[in-house]
């Protein structure tokens, strides 16, 4: 009863209460965001530090890119080196575990295959691999056909039958997010790839004299010893003409260094935008309660209880901030838009985005505290004009 006669006052006063909705929904979707931004890019460090596997990276010396973007985006690099020269050289160095080869192709879209958006294609040594073995999900192939293919969590296609570059595969297994290049990754055998490309548009400019497709490799992923520092292993690596190293926990060092700083500004910004919404929605609640004090207290003085008159705000402030929820819905999914259209630009931070579920539950958290600010507003200004109201209402003939 109290519920529905609050509803339909609330709806008479359209102008007011949309107005103080739609400043929330604003401020609450730039939180929630900011928030979903947090949380996923703190999720993308960790995992990229669970599953890069490699503690040393080789790579050709004239790699045009920085380490990080090469071993956390997306970003296809047709580079090569001599692989009966590298991996000889690898033959009795200190330190040196084990080593898996990989070979880059090129950006695979829907021009070329049959999957959507746009992919890496490289080429692995299924024997040897280290790297993702350990994050597919469910049962792991004991090989890999040439035919056959793995592909990143976020390589999206609905069927297990792919055409890549008029060549048909089969998918035998997905990968759970990672944070780092491989979710945008299709892995095929290493010699599958070779074949591939051989004659493809898209990398045949680098098949020369001194370049052979089918004696080359891109990377060299190397783990140490257990209990050796992989810093003096990089050392004795770079002995090795014609490749540069790189440590892996440099590239999650600097990561982790841009997620601290990018991470305390936007909580930074978080506080300011909280600020600014108990601000605003105060004031503006201020002014409409002192607009409405003569209606409160005629209730008043026909017998509404202070509890029916908490009430009253409880469910008003409800209202108000399922409208914000509602209205901040499309105004979080353009600043998704957004983020994608930039992210896909700039691919070179680790970032896993949080699942439907724990999206849902941060921005139930911000509508809590959004329902908080807004009951505890309307309570502070109803109390701060009660008695100025009570006695304007009888002094102005109001009320008898």
């Amino acid at each position: 009863m109290v519920a529905d006669l609050v509803f339909k006052t609330w709806i008479r006063r359209y102008k007011e209460t949309g107005l103080t909705a739609l400043l929330l929904a604003f401020i609450g979707a730039s939180i929630v965001f900011m928030l979903w931004f947090i949380l996923g890019y703190k999720q993308g460090v960790t995992l990229a530090s669970e599953r890069l596997g490699a503690d040393v990276v080789l790579f050709p010396k004239d790699v045009p890119a920085e380490g990080q973007t090469v071993l956390l985006s997306g970003e296809p690099l047709n580079v090569y080196f001599p692989e009966k020269q590298v991996l000889a050289s690898l033959q009795g160095v200190q330190g040196l575990d084990t080593w898996t080869p990989q070979f880059f192709t090129q950006t695979l879209n829907a021009d070329c295959c049959s999957v959507e958006g746009e992919n890496r294609l490289v080429g692995i040594d299924w024997a040897s691999d280290f790297l993702v073995k350990p994050w597919i999900r469910g049962h792991v192939p004991e090989t890999l056909g040439e035919d056959e293919a793995i592909i990143g969590a976020n390589v999206a296609t609905y069927e297990d039958d792919i055409m890549i570059l008029d060549a048909p595969f089969h998918i035998v297994a997905r990968l759970y997010p990672t944070g780092t290049a491989m979710d945008q990754t299709i892995f095929i055998p290493l010699q599958t790839a070779r074949d591939l490309v051989f004659h493809s548009d898209t990398v045949v400019h680098a098949w020369g004299k001194e370049i052979d497709p089918y004696t080359s490799l891109s990377a060299v992923f190397i783990r140490a010893k257990e209990r050796y520092n992989p810093a003096l292993l990089a050392y004795h690596l770079n002995q090795i003409p014609d490749v540069q190293v790189i440590e892996t926990s440099d590239v999650l060092y600097r990561a982790r260094e841009t997620f601290t700083w990018t991470g305390r500004m936007l909580m930074m910004a978080i506080a300011l935008f909280t600020l600014l919404a108990v601000v605003a929605v105060y004031g503006r609640l201020v002014g409409d309660v002192t607009r409405r004090r003569s209606d409160f207290a005629l209730m008043r003085s026909l017998g509404l209880t202070t509890g029916k008159v908490v009430r009253w705000f409880g469910w008003e402030s409800l209202f108000t901030a399922l409208a914000a929820l509602i209205l901040a819905m499309p105004v979080y999914g353009l600043y998704r838009w957004i983020f994608s259209r930039f992210s896909a630009a700039n691919p070179s931070q680790p970032f896993v985005p949080l699942s439907y579920n724990e999206t849902a539950g941060v921005a139930f958290l911000v509508f809590l505290v959004f329902w908080l600010i807004i009951f505890l507003s309307q309570l502070s200004a109803s109390r701060h004009n009660e008695k100025k109201a009570l006695s304007q209402s009888f002094g102005e003939g109001d009320v008898g």
